[in-house]
């Protein structure tokens, strides 16, 4: 089955360099990039566009070679990439959900007689890991916004995602925050690597 995994991921990615080069001769953009909506976009890695256009990555996922992944140990379900070893809602397999007085510890639910030595939080009569849960981040009840994860107790952006104005933006393509929080590219121009620029 692995075999079979790795065949089928050499000819997507075969596919995809055989449609780029097929679509990105008349289109005005750097090698390697074609037209999505106005603006130049890798389908290789662009988080909106990853594979071909308008399929945008879900939550916390990132586009590596044209396909949609969670960063390690993250996994997917439900298009959410979830921490299976400490989500209570999706504890050691996707949709396996604790009950209220169970935690998920290493994957597994367990009941909260030992909260407190384990080094978790009481919350509403559930186990909590404070510094992970994003229902529960740094104290209980204190819940992270949809585009947030919780990182040791803060409530912050993922990955290469930046804070503006109250929300995560990409910085690399985000035209409303090009390099910066606030630069907005002019009428007619892209944001690419960080730099307002024309096709």
């Amino acid at each position: 089955m692995k075999l079979i995994s790795i065949l089928r991921s050499v000819v997507c990615a075969a596919v995809i360099s055989l449609l780029l080069c097929c679509c990105d001769s008349d289109s005005g953009c750097p090698e390697g990039q074609w037209i999505c909506g106005n603006q130049c976009v890798d389908p290789m890695t662009h988080d909106d566009h990853c594979g071909v256009c308008d399929h945008a990555c879900g939550r916390f996922q990132d586009c590596v070679a044209g396909k949609c992944v969670c960063p390690h140990p993250f996994m997917i379900c439900d298009d959410l990439c979830v921490d299976m070893e400490r989500d209570p809602y999706h504890c050691g397999e996707c949709s396996n959900r604790c009950t209220e007085s169970q935690g998920c510890i290493q994957g597994q639910c367990l009941e909260c007689l030992t909260c407190a030595h384990l080094g978790f939080g009481d919350c509403g009569g559930r186990c909590a890991d404070t510094d992970h849960d994003s229902h529960n981040c740094g104290s209980c009840g204190n819940i992270c916004r949809d585009d947030q994860i919780c990182n040791v107790g803060v409530c912050e952006c993922f990955g290469d995602m930046a804070e503006c104005e109250g929300a995560c933006v990409d910085l690399e393509h985000d035209p409303e925050h090009c390099g910066t929080c606030g630069n907005a590219c002019s009428a007619g121009e892209l944001c690419y690597n960080f730099t307002c620029t024309t096709a």
